[in-house]
């Protein structure tokens, strides 16, 4: 069922891990305590509206495609001929029309690119002109890029929710029978005091609380806003302009690169390797090329290679991705870790509260009704058979009212609003420090960071680059952009280079003045140095045409462009990181013009670049070659396709590159190295600059520091194994010439290592890196779009400092939280033992309901308002990194909220109980009782108060250090004291207290300051370091290890007293030695019978040790070796009994020491024997210390093993509290539980649990996800998880290239089929039968004759011959039309085998049927009755085939009907031999145009998710055409059914609209 327990717990456990909490039966008001956490229903439904728009889409676009289709066929209409509309030559209809379409031939039409931005005004190489008359026209037009957001909830929606807590339902209903009762026996003057005041003290806490998450709703709001607000670049007037994503308008050239996402729907104009990741629209992980055949945009999607520029045709609502984002509201639901674990406090702490108020509205209903109770006068309030009905009602109601009052304030709901609190204030003060934050939970784990992966450029430097030093030649130009001493060709060339070779722009404005130099600052750099050297940048762009573009690329540190020149010539530029670019280089090109051989030259220019670089310069060669026109592709796809001439290149000159330090960058160092967080540089430059900048930056300290392996070259730590990497990745401080590998690979060493790692990085290619760490810092001025997406937090100045504060803000989360929950168990615990004590003593209780409501609110909301904005301190930045399991209450604050509780519990019962004494005595005895409660009431608060301050420094002496900063928490206390002041003096009909003279004001105040004094000398007691909960656990594990030992050495004395042949035991344990053990172990396979045969051989009820005494008898010791051997020749052999029978005994006797895997396999076995509750049993028996991560896997795995899920989590979650790492075995089976369809949705959050424990996808579990997707038929599903194998950088291994390769020959895709066969010969290792079985099946269906002989042969080699293989390669054959050679295998199966199963003769009756031979395949059939083999549906259904391939219809029906009235599992149902020739029979019935039984199989492939081949749905239109009968639903149904309409689908549904009546 999809909504059993099992599945629900599995949504809770696997993706909130503690939070299995918003569940739990005693959790009162969840909706209010876990209304900021995930929500995964409404999560799970966005997911499923955005899938549906995407569905709608595709139908839409299906069916516009196949419109145009049939019109380009039979040509009956031409693309509308544009309408103008005001200033414009085409309307908002037409052109959404070309864009949505993607009609090529309606751009044709309209002139192309060229033609259209005619039509807009537009010019393709300056945009539009960008004046305001200008925008405001397009934008009345064609619209605004914007879309309509839905609305947030509204206040009166959180005011709604606030009341839906259940406590304060209770009370509300309480406050409403007390009003009744209250009026109905004092009259309405005096009678609703009571019932009124807990109706408005209920009212002011939803009002605060409502008012409260109001606010942070709107802050989160406003940070999502800012989240989407993209900058970019944009081409106006001739310039380059950078604004708002929102202020594109229709008409503006936008020029487009790697990582950038694209803006609006669009047009290509030009572009050089563009491909563009459309994921985001189409749900589907493709990479599609762009050129001028398919020159169309969509908004929403990222460009993932290569560069290009694009005109704006469509943008708002007027894209698809307008419409599904105005579709889908943005909705922070993110559940943040500590908001996990408070939740799990939260929950503990309010099921203490919750029995605590029963046994207090037990004990006061037992005392009221016994007439125990009295009231202020001493009178007895109930007397059996004398109190008035309505009386007892009202006492009644006033108890149970407290009750109601003690959960509400024992229940914390203010835990996890701190959270959000200090979360909303740390993000909004961020913000102000340049850091936004995407993901909640990073402000958290920052806190953890122990170090930081740093970029250079941009992050320690000021990204202000300048050339101050040129190489021409030998030549130094001085200054460096002294053009005079150069020769006009060399200068030339060099101009064009620059010119050319660029992703930058400059422009010169008309009217004159400097030029605008637009581009990354490396590129503003060198082409301000290209236009004092004299560059012309326009005309030589015009001069000369680029034919193809090399795009520069992070992994090779350079690229390229071929330029054709005005005559014939090609030249090829090339520009990149010096001392790469050094090494392609053959020649130079001297000051003077002339050629040079750079063989003799090349020592001298590394030095020129080393010295450059020792002075922190950014090294940059320029360099060319020429080329042969003749030589350059001419065919489009192929020039698309060529790799440039990398090698014989001249070189022109080096440009050393400055880029200062930021300031600030070292003394941010520095705190970070005081406070425990190593910095780290990773830059692409080589190691010299490195070097130079990490001294100046103060990363390095001195250069003797400066040796390997702490500065590294990104190759060298490349090329070392995974062990080394993790071995030497804590060493490392510089690493030079990186590429985002290599950043990836630290970033998964250091992990690996225990480090909480933080990473800055900005181009698409670090996406990895930035998603692999714990907290991934993107760049918000240099940063890509997908860098941006892939991170969790953005650097918006992109300055390493910002990134310190960060660190800051995170520590300051962490504090906050903890300053408040000390506060809050201070209130709680103080709060349930005064009320208690008095219960059960007295039978009153001194804080009544509304008095009470009043405390929750200072707890709850005015306490996290207060603490939780508390602003970060820079003592936060003296302590080391907060750990990861480090507890939240730690030991520090256990000693002040102990000393603090104990003060006021023992204040306030002193005052309970003898307070009379110490006040005035008044009028009446009630009045001397409100006088006291009203002071019990009054130093409680004021406590508070006072304490609200020591929790402000947890360990510091002077609480008040800053307060006065901090103006909120001054407002908050100092309302609170004035609220106080008013309840006391004029408001006592509600609160039912009375005016206190001056003299007990001022005990109440007394009371409440000494609190700051016993704070100071609180924190004088020393506390451990080891946190309270070990400490308390350690005895406690000690003495159940002695307790373990001592058991075991019992029973090992007993078993060896019994035991017969002890000696020789004892001889071969106690006195062998190894060399003689080792020589036993030699003789024992070639003088004995194995330990493991003997097992094997004994007789049913014969004991197992007695192959263990015969086994040492003959002189051989028991090794581990042989019990492990015996094993799993019994779990093969399905001996299970046996095997358990073999642990007990080792167990039991100990021929050695039991480890791990040993008490593993008694589990396994106990388990598969007896049951799960034995296994359980014996788990808490095995020794304490091999109770490990491999002991709960183990249990775990045995547990799934059974089927059993919800047990098994429950163990998992175990496993994470102990710290054990959980085994990818075990969410393997996890996710092959899950696979079936109505579980399927799951697997998703399995895989997201699965990274949060950190544990590493294997390649067997990326195996059973291809699996799953190809049972599925889900090909497109299928490439996607091979995909993210190979991005986690998993080796696809035999089986990955089977799953493919078989999955591919099904669709019929034989091209590709034929590549993953060639990766699976490739990848054999050793002689797996199941391989070569799957080569026999895929080299029949590629039809290779030859390929299939070859694998029988080497199948024929080995021993023992499965009758499994022999069907297979008799189909193999058969699929080839190699009848005689299936028939001889057959045979040979025959002789060799036997023939004893249905499955034999079907193997053999399929090659028969698949052909016609219906009578061969008869006597077959009569055969298989007389061996006494039972024909199954198989068998019928392949009968069914032949007599139909035969022309026998009536006969090939009737047997078709036979078998589908029998009985058959869904998994023969859903194979593929069983599909297939399903298929054959309904293209038979196609070409009979036999629609009504052609569909009555159909029905079988929806089932079977076969129909997502678009091949069986036209088998399927083939019927409908031959029946001459139209559907019009047949499109919209296909494309449902998950199937891609191709051409054969169009001409065969424009066929069939002929027959449309």
């Amino acid at each position: 069922m999809d909504n059993s327990p099992i599945e629900a717990s599995l949504d809770i456990i696997l993706i909130t891990g503690l939070c299995s909490t918003t569940q739990a039966a005693l959790v009162l008001n969840a909706s209010r305590r876990f209304r900021y956490t995930l929500d995964l229903k409404k999560e799970e439904e966005r997911q499923q509206k955005k899938s549906l728009i995407r569905a709608h889409a595709q139908v839409i676009r299906a069916a516009l495609l196949f419109r145009l289709a049939g019109e380009r066929e039979l040509v009956i209409t031409a693309p509308t001929p544009a309408h103008p509309v005001g200033d414009f030559g085409i309307g908002l209809e037409q052109l959404s029309s070309v864009s949505k379409e993607q009609n090529t031939s309606a751009l044709e039409e309209y002139g192309g690119v060229k033609g259209l931005s005619n039509l807009l005004r537009s010019n393709l190489d300056k945009g539009i002109s960008g004046d305001d008359a200008d925008l405001l026209k397009r934008k009345n037009a064609y619209g605004t890029n914007t879309y309509p957001r839905k609305k947030g909830r509204s206040f009166w929606r959180f005011l709604w929710e606030a009341w839906q807590d259940l406590t304060l339902i209770i009370l509300i209903i309480a406050a409403v029978v007390s009003l009744v009762l209250g009026i109905k026996t004092e009259g309405l003057s005096e009678g609703w005091y009571d019932g009124g005041s807990i109706a408005f003290a209920v009212f002011l806490v939803i009002v605060v609380t409502a008012v409260s998450d109001y606010r942070q709703s709107l802050q989160f709001k406003n940070l999502n806003a800012e989240k989407q607000n993209i900058q970019l670049e944009v081409m106006r007037g001739g310039r380059t302009v950078k604004l708002s994503i929102f202020d594109i308008v229709v008409g503006d050239v936008v020029p487009l690169k790697i990582g950038d996402q694209v803006p609006a729907d669009g047009v290509l104009i030009t572009g050089h390797s563009l491909a563009v990741d459309e994921s985001s629209m189409t749900g589907e992980s493709k990479i599609v090329h762009k050129d001028h055949k398919s020159p169309f945009l969509m908004s929403g999607c990222k460009v993932a290679d290569g560069v290009g520029v694009m005109l704006v045709t469509g943008v708002g609502i007027n894209t698809e991705w307008g419409l599904l984002m105005a579709s889908i509201s943005e909705d922070n639901g993110e559940e943040t870790p500590l908001q996990v674990r408070l939740n799990g406090v939260a929950t503990f702490i309010g099921v203490v509260g919750l029995s605590v108020a029963v046994l207090v509205l037990a004990v006061l209903l037992g005392r009221y009704f016994s007439g125990h109770s009295t009231d202020d006068d001493g009178n007895v309030e109930f007397v059996a058979g004398k109190t008035k009905a309505s009386t007892a009602v009202d006492g009644v109601i006033k108890i149970f009212t407290i009750a109601v009052t003690i959960v509400v304030v024992a229940v914390p709901e203010g835990l996890p609003l701190a959270v959000t609190l200090t979360l909303a204030y740390s993000m909004r003060k961020m913000m102000r420090d340049k850091a936004l934050v995407r993901r909640l939970s990073a402000c958290e784990t920052m806190g953890s960071a122990t170090t930081i992966c740093s970029d250079k450029t941009g992050t320690l430097t000021l990204n202000q680059m300048t050339v101050v030093e040129a190489y021409v030649g030998r030549n130094k130009l001085n200054p460096p952009d002294d053009s005079s001493k150069l020769n006009p060709e060399v200068l030339s060339l060099i101009n064009e280079g620059i010119a050319q070779n660029t992703t930058g722009n400059v422009f010169v404005p008309k009217e004159g003045g400097e030029a605008e130099i637009s581009g990354s600052p490396t590129e503003k750099a060198i082409l301000s140095w290209a236009v004092k050297l004299g560059m012309n940048f326009s005309l030589l762009r015009s001069n000369t045409t680029v034919l193809h573009v090399f795009p520069f690329n992070s992994e090779k540190k350079r690229g390229g462009v071929a330029v054709k020149l005005e005559g014939s010539g090609v030249h090829i530029h090339w520009k990149g990181a010096a001392e790469i670019l050094l090494g392609a280089c053959t020649q130079y090109l001297d000051s003077d013009g002339h050629l040079q051989s750079i063989e003799g030259e090349k020592v001298a220019f590394k030095e020129a670049i080393d010295n450059m670089a020792a002075r922190s310069l950014r090294c940059v060669a320029i360099a060319y070659r020429s080329y042969e026109l003749d030589k350059v592709p001419s065919n489009e796809d192929d020039l698309a396709q060529w790799s440039l001439p990398e090698n014989d290149l001249v070189l022109l000159a080096i440009v050393g590159i400055k880029d200062p330090c930021r300031p600030g960058v070292k003394e941010a160092v520095e705190l970070c190295s005081k406070a425990g967080v190593k910095v780290r540089m990773v830059t692409g430059d080589n190691l010299q600059t490195a070097r130079a900048i990490a001294l100046e930056c103060g990363i390095l300290t001195s250069n003797e520091e400066a040796v390997e392996p702490v500065i590294i070259e990104g190759k060298k730590f490349r090329a070392l194994s995974e062990k080394e990497r993790e071995q030497i990745a804590k060493k490392i401080t510089v690493m030079g010439r990186s590429s985002p590998n290599d950043k990836l690979l630290l970033v998964q060493a250091l992990r690996k290592g225990g480090e909480v790692v933080a990473v800055t990085g900005d181009g698409t290619n670090d996406a990895p890196a930035l998603h692999e760490a714990d907290i991934g810092l993107s760049m918000g001025i240099q940063g890509t779009e997908v860098a941006k997406e892939s991170s969790d937090i953005i650097i918006l100045d992109d300055n390493f400092a910002s990134v310190v504060k960060v660190v800051r803000w995170g520590r300051s989360v962490y504090a906050n939280i903890q300053k408040f929950i000390q506060f809050q168990l201070t209130v709680n615990v103080a709060a349930l033992v005064i009320n208690v004590v008095a219960a059960i003593s007295s039978g009153d209780v001194p804080l009544n309901a509304v008095q009470l409501l009043w405390v929750n609110l200072i707890m709850d909301t005015l306490g996290a308002l207060a603490l939780a904005t508390e602003p970060p301190t820079d003592s936060l930045m003296r302590r080391a990194p907060v750990g990861r399991r480090e507890p939240l209450i730690t030991n520090v604050m256990w000693r002040n909220l102990v000393v603090q509780a104990v003060y006021q519990v023992t204040v306030l019962l002193v005052l309970n109980f003898a307070g009379e004494s110490f006040i005035p005595k008044q009028e009446t005895k009630s009045l001397d009782s409100q006088t006291k409660n009203t002071l019990i009431f009054n130093a409680f608060v004021l406590c508070q108060i006072f304490n609200e301050f020591n929790a402000r420094k947890p360990e510091g002496m002077n609480v008040f250090q800053g307060v006065t900063k901090n103006r909120l928490f001054m407002g908050i206390v100092g309302m609170t004291f004035i609220l106080q002041i008013i309840i006391i003096e004029f408001l006592g009909k509600f609160t039912t207290t009375v005016k206190l003279d001056w003299k007990l004001w001022i005990a109440s105040l007394v009371i409440g300051i000494v609190s700051w004094p016993l704070a100071v000398a609180g924190k004088l007691i020393p506390v451990p370091k080891t946190p309270l909960s070990r400490c308390l656990a350690k005895p406690l594990r000690r003495w159940r290890r002695e307790e373990t030992k001592n058991m075991l050495r019992r029973r090992f004395i007993e078993a060896m007293r019994r035991a017969p042949s002890a000696h020789l035991r004892f001889r071969f344990l106690c006195t062998q030695s190894p060399r003689q053990s080792s020589e036993s172990d030699s003789e024992s396979p070639q003088n004995s019978e194995s330990l493991s045969r003997r097992i094997e051989k004994l007789r049913k009820g014969e004991a197992v040790g007695s192959a263990f005494r015969t086994w040492m008898g003959d002189g051989f010791p028991v090794h581990r070796g042989h019990v492990f051997h015996a094993i799993n020749r019994l779990r093969k052999l399905n001996m299970n009994k046996r095997a358990l029978e073999v642990m007990e005994w080792v167990i039991r006797e100990r021929p050695y020491r039991p480890r791990e895997l040993d008490y593993s396999y008694l589990v396994e076995f106990t388990i598969k024997l007896h049951g799960i509750e034995h296994g359980e049993k014996l788990f808490p028996r095995i020794p304490p210390e091999f109770q490990n991560e491999l002991l709960y896997n183990n249990l775990v795995i045995a547990m799934l093993d059974k089927g059993v899920i919800k047990l098994s989590l429950e163990y998992m979650k175990k496993m994470r509290e102990l710290a054990y790492p959980i085994s990818h075995l075990v969410f393997n089976r996890l996710i092959i539980l899950h696979s079936s369809p109505s579980r399927k949705k799951l697997i998703p959050k399995l895989l997201t649990q699965m990274k949060a424990d950190k544990v590493t996808p294997h390649v067997s579990t990326y195996n059973i996800l291809m699996k799953i997707e190809a049972n599925e038929h889900d090909l497109e599903a299928l490439v996607k998880v091979f995909a993210q194998m190979k991005k986690a950088q998993v080796e696809p291994n035999e089986i990955s290239y089977c799953i493919l390769a078989i999955a591919h020959a099904v669709a019929r895709l034989y091209t590709a089929t034929e590549a993953y066969v060639q990766a699976v010969e490739k990848s054999i290792t050793g002689n797996n039968w199941s391989t070569f079985d799957v080569l026999l099946i895929l080299y029949g269906y590629l039809g290779s004759p030859k390929e299939l002989e070859r694998v029988w042969g080497i199948m024929q080699e080995l021993p023992l011959v499965r009758s499994k293989s022999y069907m297979l390669a008799i189909e193999a054959f058969g699929r080839i039309r190699h009848l005689n050679r299936a028939e001889e295998l057959w045979l040979e199966m025959e002789t060799r085998k036997g023939l004893k199963s249905v499955e034999q003769f079907n193997s053999m009756m399929s090659v028969y049927c698949k052909h016609g031979l219906v009578d061969k395949a008869t006597r077959l059939y009569r055969n298989m009755k007389a061996n006494g083999c039972k024909p199954n549906a198989i068998t019928y259904r392949q009968l069914a085939l032949g007599c139909l391939k035969s022309g026998l219809t009536e006969q090939g029906l009737k047997t078709l009907d036979l078998g589908m009235g029998m009985k058959i599992s869904k998994r023969v149902r859903n194979s593929t031999p069983w599909l297939e020739t399903t298929l054959s029979i309904v293209e038979i019935f196609a070409e009979k145009g036999d629609v009504e039984n052609a569909e009555r199989l159909f029905e079988e492939f929806h089932k079977a998710k076969y129909c997502r081949y678009t091949f069986v749905y036209n088998t399927l239109i083939k019927a409908y055409v031959k029946a001459k009968i139209y559907d019009p639903n047949f499109l919209r149904r296909m494309v449902l059914g998950g199937a891609r309409p191709d051409a054969e689908t169009y001409s065969l549904l424009k066929v069939a609209e002929q027959f449309r009546t």
